[in-house]
């Protein structure tokens, strides 16, 4: 992600003779499909560059976006996962003890 916007940053500067922030600008709005429309490539060359471009940005951005996610997601579950089998064990804990109490309980109370 980071080396396709320092490569629309370079070529929207070389190719549209725009300033640096302007071209990273441009390449931010293309990628993420937002599209202004307030800068607009004016060379043949900077149009077919921008088709491709396009096409190719908004495939990384959007796998970017999503590895990101997931890997989000997965540090969440893992989390939630933990915390769940500590509390399990912790209420089969007390099960038992709360069982051995019965079992004790009508040991000591019966005749043998």
């Amino acid at each position: 992600m980071i080396g396709l916007m320092i490569l629309g940053t370079i070529t929207y500067h070389m190719l549209e003779g725009w300033r640096f922030v302007d071209s990273f600008y441009f390449t931010g709005v293309t990628v993420t499909t937002i599209g202004y429309g307030d800068l607009t490539p004016l060379t043949d060359e900077g149009k077919i560059f921008t088709v491709f471009f396009a096409f190719a940005g908004v495939g990384i951005t959007l796998s970017t976006i999503m590895a990101i996610t997931q890997h989000y997601f997965q540090r969440k579950q893992k989390k939630f996962g933990r915390k769940m089998e500590n509390d399990i064990v912790a209420y089969l804990e007390r099960r038992k003890k709360k069982n051995n109490k019965k079992r004790r309980h009508i040991i000591s109370g019966s005749r043998l």
